[in-house]
């Protein structure tokens, strides 16, 4: 669901991104506005899923590594 979350909202990141690119189009006469639209649709995505797979992997990750390393420790306990 977290992806698929990500992906959804890739669509509204791009309303986000493109509008603060367009103003690139100013400074560099050669560039068009298809390649500022490639390249916040690229940024949007890319953007959405890198943050969906931080927060998947310290979801699932982060607790078995957690109770991995408290495991020796509980060993050292019980003796």
């Amino acid at each position: 669901m977290v992806r698929n979350y990500a992906f959804t909202f890739a669509a509204v990141t791009l309303r986000l991104y493109q509008p603060a690119m367009l103003p690139l189009m100013n400074v560099m006469p050669s560039l068009e506005y298809s390649a500022v639209h490639e390249s916040a649709a690229w940024l949007s995505l890319l953007g959405n899923v890198l943050v969906a797979e931080y927060f998947i992997v310290q979801r699932t990750l982060a607790p078995l590594a957690r109770r991995q390393s408290s495991e020796p420790a509980e060993a050292l306990l019980q003796q």
